[in-house]
C-alpha cells in the first residue's frame, strides 16, 4: 500500500525485487506525488483507489493469486531472503496471522532513536501477540474473511484486525525474521504518524463504545 511514498518505494521495491516472490501488487491511494510511476518499473500490477487501507487491501483481493500474502509499505526494506524466510516461519507456526521483526535503521536523531527504542521494547521476545502491524503475512483466504468484518477504515485497522483474530479463536504472534524500518523523522513528521496513530486509537473506541462493558472501554483508554 502506497501514498505519497516516492521518497521510499523506489528503495523498498529494489530491495524487494532481490527476493523470492510470485506476485507483487502496488496499491496506491490516490497520490498526488511520483509514487504510481515510480512502482510500474517493478510491476504490470498497480492499481489506484481511494486512500485508506481497507479500500486499498480490498483492492489486493482482486488480484492476488496466491496462497499466502504478505503486506507491506514503502518505509521497509528487506534482506535478500526475507520473503522466503518469512513464510517457512509462519508455516511452522500455529498463527492466523504474524508479523515481522523490525529493526530501525535510521538512528540519526532524537525523534529516530525514540522510534528504535519503541521497537526494540516491543519486537525484544518473539513469539504469540495481542497485536500486529506490519509487514505481516496470512493465508490469503484468511485474511480476506477477516477483512470483510472490518468497521474502520483507517489508523485503527491493526487494532480491530487483531479484536476479530481474536475473537474467533486464532492466535497471531512476532517472528524472529528481520525487515528494516527506514522511516526519517523530525518534530513534525513525529507528531503527525502519531496524531493519526491516536485518532485511530479514538476511532475504534468510538466505533465499538455502545456495545463495550465499563471495564473493556476502561481497557481501550
Amino acid at each position: 500500500c502506497t501514498l505519497n511514498d516516492s521518497d521510499k518505494i523506489d528503495s523498498c521495491l529494489n530491495q524487494l525485487n532481490k527476493s523470492q516472490f510470485n506476485q507483487l501488487i502496488v496499491v496506491d491511494g490516490s497520490s498526488k506525488d511520483n509514487s504510481v510511476n515510480i512502482a510500474k518499473r517493478y510491476t504490470e500490477e498497480v492499481y489506484v483507489t481511494e486512500a485508506g487501507f481497507v479500500n486499498q487491501i480490498n483492492e489486493v483481493f482482486k488480484h492476488a493469486k496466491f496462497e499466502y500474502l504478505i503486506g507491506l509499505e514503502a518505509d521497509v526494506s528487506m534482506p535478500e531472503n526475507f520473503i522466503i524466510e518469512f513464510v517457512d516461519d509462519f508455516k511452522s507456526k500455529d498463527y492466523a496471522a504474524m508479523q515481522a521483526n523490525i529493526k530501525c535503521l535510521n538512528k540519526e536523531n532524537y525523534w529516530n532513536r525514540g522510534l528504535s527504542a519503541f521497537y526494540e521494547t516491543h519486537h525484544k521476545y518473539v513469539g504469540e501477540k495481542n497485536i500486529i502491524g506490519g509487514p505481516n503475512i496470512y493465508k490469503t483466504a484468511v485474511r480476506e474473511e477477516f477483512h470483510k468484518e472490518l468497521s474502520s477504515q483507517g489508523y485503527s485497522i491493526d487494532t480491530e484486525m487483531a479484536e476479530i483474530i481474536k475473537s474467533k479463536g486464532y492466535k497471531m504472534g512476532l517472528s524472529s525474521v528481520t525487515a528494516f524500518q527506514h522511516t526519517s523523522l523530525n518534530f513534525k513528521k513525529f507528531c503527525r504518524k502519531y496524531f493519526n496513530y491516536g485518532k485511530g486509537d479514538y476511532d475504534f473506541y468510538r466505533i465499538h463504545k455502545n456495545k463495550w462493558t465499563y471495564s473493556r472501554k476502561a481497557k481501550s483508554i
